[in-house]
């Protein structure tokens, strides 16, 4: 504690707050410009933490949908693939049918 109060008597923007409230108010201004200093530090430091989070929450979730958008792109690849091989197959067994088809009717 008392050594964040040196950080923040040290600090040339507090060193001014400090000084004219010293001035104005006396020994009670400078508890009050020390707990307002420290305040404003602990805002500033939570802003800079929450803003963190945020970023890396956002990282996250474009990665999930990055994710998602090739899972569903090898699905699709995946139901073209196996559509084309049933058309296949079904092609096969079509010229199966057909020349069996024939043969029957050449034998009768």
């Amino acid at each position: 504690m008392w050594m964040y109060l040196a950080q923040t008597v040290a600090d040339p923007n507090a060193g001014t707050l400090i000084g004219s409230l010293l001035e104005q108010y006396g020994p009670l201004g400078i508890g009050l410009g020390v707990v307002l200093t420290i305040m404003m530090r602990q805002n500033k430091n939570s802003q800079t933490r929450i803003e963190n989070l945020e970023k890396q929450q956002q990282e996250q979730h474009q990665s999930h949908i990055d994710d998602q958008k090739e899972m569903i792109t090898e699905y699709v690849e995946l139901v073209k693939n196996k559509t084309k091989v049933l058309a296949d197959l079904t092609g096969c067994l079509k010229a199966i049918k057909d020349t069996l088809e024939r043969m029957e009717r050449k034998s009768d």
